[in-house]
């Protein structure tokens, strides 16, 4: 099964955007783009999307 989602939003005068792809797997595989001023909170996001 596939699918694909996008969601944004503005929050304090910072800009979001999420793009998810969803391909026939098993395993969850994440490729965040982040800015740098966000990089120390790539872990946290990476742990908070693979929660069961």
């Amino acid at each position: 099964m596939t699918g694909f989602g996008l969601a944004a939003t503005d929050i304090e005068n910072v800009k979001f955007a999420v793009e998810i792809k969803s391909l026939n797997s098993k395993f969850l595989e994440l490729n965040l783009k982040l800015p740098r001023a966000y990089s120390d909170k790539e872990l946290l996001l990476r742990n908070t999307c693979s929660k069961d």
